[in-house]
């Protein structure tokens, strides 16, 4: 080699073996923040789908995992290798309300502080909330009765859906969990995800939990034939989901919420607070079956038995200008409500709407019901849309 052209050489990778390493590191990467597998199996049944679940408080302690709370621990966890069950009930004596009492809470041991676990919430809240092939909005949600899902300092609610997630401030950020609470109809393995069938919206099928303090028995009223109005009650709000009384329900000051009023509750409140003397717009729409022919009834009229009309007022109402057996009730008071077409008699038998303009009297949330003094042999729910007015 001539003098001044030595050079010293360096072993440097080719081509192939920069790519291979790239490979290696992107798989390493990708293995370290993605699910191992892919989302729950998805239903969709068909075009019908449960209404969004209401808030249903813990009402008794029966701490005994309901059967589709443990079949969605065992749904999420084998979707999700890796992660893990931190509970399902808690036990009578611990503090606050909480449905893990009832045995219709799951807390899903998944860390977000771990990427790939992090990843594998982020994916299954995906699935849980994605709109189906219908455009039925939240869809898996709805057909496991999820009511809320908390984590990462944030809460989803059914009763309160199109919010999204908002902050949650409880003493516990839910960073090492996800908690997931069910309605009745999801604990008690009857929505259409396990069944194929729309499940309504169910009662709590345990005895109300008893008084500590035992108090001395009043002597029961009998009730008058014809219902008569209530003495509206002082509205107050829902409290908080899972015992955290931080977490106050939203407020709607502006747009519009709605959910559905079953026709065998006695009452229900709204899931969000409205303001003292606010205006707000109430539309309630659908109809509901009573009675063993059955009949049928909607937020102001109803069919009689005795023909197949439709009447403003039930036949056990007489005479007068009173008007409330079978309607919609707003915190215990008989409304006259406004049909959206009137057939001539003050129904609207073509698309069974109603409206009503409130003015609230104080902050806290309305509460909606069925007039009626025998709601056992009632079926099904009106839809409620509540819209706030300008001041």
């Amino acid at each position: 080699m001539p003098r001044g052209s030595h050079r010293s050489f360096h072993a440097r990778p080719s081509t192939g073996v920069l790519l291979a390493l790239l490979g290696a590191l992107v798989v390493s990467v990708l293995a370290s923040s993605l699910p191992a597998t892919a989302a729950p199996l998805t239903r969709v049944p068909g075009k019908a789908i449960e209404v969004y679940s209401p808030y249903q408080p813990q009402g008794a302690c029966n701490p005994t995992a309901q059967p589709g709370t443990l079949a969605l621990s065992r749904l999420v966890m084998a979707a999700y290798p890796g992660t893990g069950s931190s509970g399902i009930v808690v036990g009578c004596a611990s503090g606050g309300l909480s449905e893990h009492k009832e045995g219709r809470a799951w807390d899903w041991r998944v860390n977000y502080a771990n990427p790939r676990q992090r990843a594998q919430a982020a994916d299954f809240t995906r699935w849980l909330f994605a709109t189906d092939a219908f455009g039925n909005r939240f869809a898996q949600a709805r057909r496991l009765g999820v009511m809320y899902v908390i984590w990462n300092k944030k809460i989803w609610g059914a009763y309160d859906a199109g919010a999204g997630w908002r902050p949650y401030t409880g003493s516990d950020p839910h960073t090492g969990h996800m908690h997931i609470s069910l309605s009745w109809a999801g604990a008690l393995k009857k929505t259409s995800y396990w069944t194929g069938a729309v499940a309504p919206v169910l009662r709590s099928p345990l005895a109300p939990a008893r008084p500590t303090t035992p108090k001395p028995a009043t002597p029961a009223t009998p009730k008058p034939t014809t219902p008569k109005p209530a003495t509206p009650a002082p509205a107050a709000p829902a409290p908080a989901p899972d015992g955290h009384d931080e977490d106050a329900l939203p407020v709607l000051d502006s747009g519009e919420r709605a959910f559905d009023v079953s026709s065998t509750d006695e009452g229900l409140p709204t899931p969000f607070v409205l303001q003292r003397g606010r205006r707000y717009q109430l539309t309630v729409s659908g109809t509901y079956a009573y009675g063993d022919d059955p009949m049928i009834a909607d937020a102001e009229c109803s069919r009689w038995p005795s023909d197949r009309r439709w009447h403003r007022r039930s036949p056990w109402e007489g005479g007068g200008s009173g008007s409330g057996h079978l309607d919609v009730s707003v915190n215990g008071r008989a409304l006259n409500w406004e049909p959206s077409v009137d057939d001539g008699s003050g129904c609207d038998t073509t698309g069974h709407t109603y409206t009503l303009v409130v003015t609230v009297r104080r902050d806290g949330p309305l509460h909606l019901g069925i007039a009626d003094d025998k709601r056992s042999d009632n079926a099904g729910s009106l839809h409620v849309v509540i819209r706030a007015l300008d001041s």
